[in-house]
């Protein structure tokens, strides 16, 4: 009797842990910044790179790092995720119609950009979605989860694009880490 009650509560776990693990709608391996591959490419490599330096969970995570705007050419600073190939393991973020929310873990230096933006592009018939984070308020020196809900009325097949402005108003220079994004529904 003790067995079969071992089993059916080892059953249930390993049912829970499965569709924790499969709640995250983004390629986990490309999103976590462990494994992008070709998937992540970085427009402005001055600003953006991949770092072991500070990681949430893994090894690695994506920084940002800007010490003097006038540097920067362009109004964005931009790295991209996921390409519209649909190539295996490629970041491409593919979701139906419908609410979702969107999560990630970033650290902010003691100079951090006061938002940054990041973007599903429109490609083919994926309309382009917006989202701000505003980061004015969220503390320095630590991990902080971020997350926001959005609708999509469309279905999309994209790519991801992280930004954060030269327009030191709502964006600027600074310090600021990102890891384990992920979408759920």
């Amino acid at each position: 009797m003790k067995f079969i009650k071992t089993t059916i509560v080892a059953v249930i776990m390993a049912f829970s842990l499965n569709a924790t693990a499969q709640d995250n709608l983004l390629n986990s391996d490309v999103y976590t910044f462990e494994n992008p591959g070709k998937a992540l490419w970085i427009q402005h490599k001055a600003n953006w790179e991949l770092t072991s330096e500070k990681a949430f969970e893994g090894k690695q995570s994506l920084k940002f790092n800007c010490d003097d705007l006038s540097t920067v050419k362009g109004s964005n600073m931009a790295a991209q995720i996921g390409n519209t190939g649909n190539k295996p393991n490629d970041g491409t973020v593919k979701l139906d119609p419908g609410t979702y929310t969107i999560s990630m873990m970033v650290w902010l230096g003691e100079n951090a950009p006061l938002s940054f933006g990041t973007n599903l592009a429109a490609s083919g018939s994926s309309p382009f979605v917006q989202l701000s984070w505003k980061l004015k308020k969220t503390v320095k020196g630590e991990w902080v989860e971020l997350t926001q809900k959005f609708t999509l009325e469309k279905a999309v097949s994209t790519k991801m694009a992280i930004q954060v402005s030269t327009n030191p108003k709502w964006g600027g220079a600074g310090v600021l880490y990102i890891d384990d994004i992920k979408i759920t529904q």
